[in-house]
């Protein structure tokens, strides 16, 4: 899908790079997943469900989930600044480099790897539980503001795609008579961004109900074999790997139609090139 997508270089890194994490979530979760299908299938005394749960095999499993996360919001955020780039240098963005867009990859994998080293020096290695957990009892104090920190940091990317949104609209309506290049970078910026929309209010949700979930957890005093099924229940991380690709899935199929549509059209001759003008004139009557 990538692949076909016609935009800047920066931007192309930056989404390969956002996929990437993306793809990485969803292997670890699926590896994971694994795992513990294999446990609960093999089984046969209390003592094989917790032979591949102590610290050291569930900071193996887990920690890469972590990893992929922090990427994901990272890269988000470094998207949203090339956007603001592009929208603000629209006149001439289309002919510079793709030094922005190494220098956003670069500084996003760097914040998500020190984040990964918090989550690394936190980790409790001496729990051995029942189900394994991306936050350990230990890690909770450093975990919670950094939730809050990176929720915040994807709203505030929201506004500011909704924003650059609006003002690329406006730009294409007005009756400036922008040149070649510009029209294209402007065109480009809201192709972008109705892309971006649905993918970060996605982030949002799923990291809202999985604080608010978390947050209730946490407050009722679950008993322990009893919350290690809750949470096995209601892994969120398995609903992200599939509702933020299918998103960007759905998107690209409207784009993929529309285009479908605007080259059925510019194919028509005759009286056939006649009635759809009519249709589209008289659509709105």
């Amino acid at each position: 899908m990538l692949k076909q997508i016609v935009a800047h270089g920066s931007l192309v890194m930056l989404l390969m790079q956002h996929c990437g994490w993306n793809l990485m979530l969803a292997l670890t979760v699926l590896i994971d997943s694994s795992i513990t299908a294999y446990t609960f299938a093999t089984w046969k005394q209390p003592s094989d469900l917790i032979a591949l749960s102590d610290g050291y095999s569930c900071f193996h499993r887990k920690i890469w989930h972590i990893y992929a996360v922090y990427g994901t919001v990272t890269s988000m955020f470094a998207i949203t600044i090339e956007r603001i780039f592009a929208s603000k240098n629209y006149k001439n963005y289309e002919k510079t480099s793709r030094r922005l867009g190494c220098a956003l990859s670069f500084g996003q994998f760097l914040l998500a790897s020190l984040f990964e080293f918090g989550a690394i020096v936190t980790f409790d290695f001496t729990e051995t539980r029942a189900h394994c957990f991306v936050v350990t009892r230990r890690g909770e104090k450093y975990h919670r503001p950094l939730a809050v920190s990176l929720l915040i940091l994807e709203i505030v990317s929201l506004v500011i795609f909704h924003r650059l949104l609006r003002l690329n609209q406006r730009r294409l309506q007005a009756d400036t008579h922008y040149g070649l290049s510009e029209r294209y970078q402007i065109t480009e910026n809201v192709r972008a961004l109705k892309l971006l929309v649905p993918v970060v209010i996605s982030h949002i949700s799923l990291s809202v109900i999985v604080a608010s979930v978390f947050s209730i957890f946490s407050s009722i005093h679950l008993e322990p074999h009893t919350r290690a099924i809750a949470e096995e229940s209601l892994g969120f991380l398995h609903a992200h790997c599939v509702i933020v690709p299918l998103f960007m899935f759905i998107r690209h199929r409207r784009k993929e139609e529309k285009d479908e549509q605007t080259s059925r059209v510019n194919h028509l001759h005759g009286a056939a090139l006649m009635d759809e003008h009519d249709r589209a004139i008289t659509k709105n009557w």
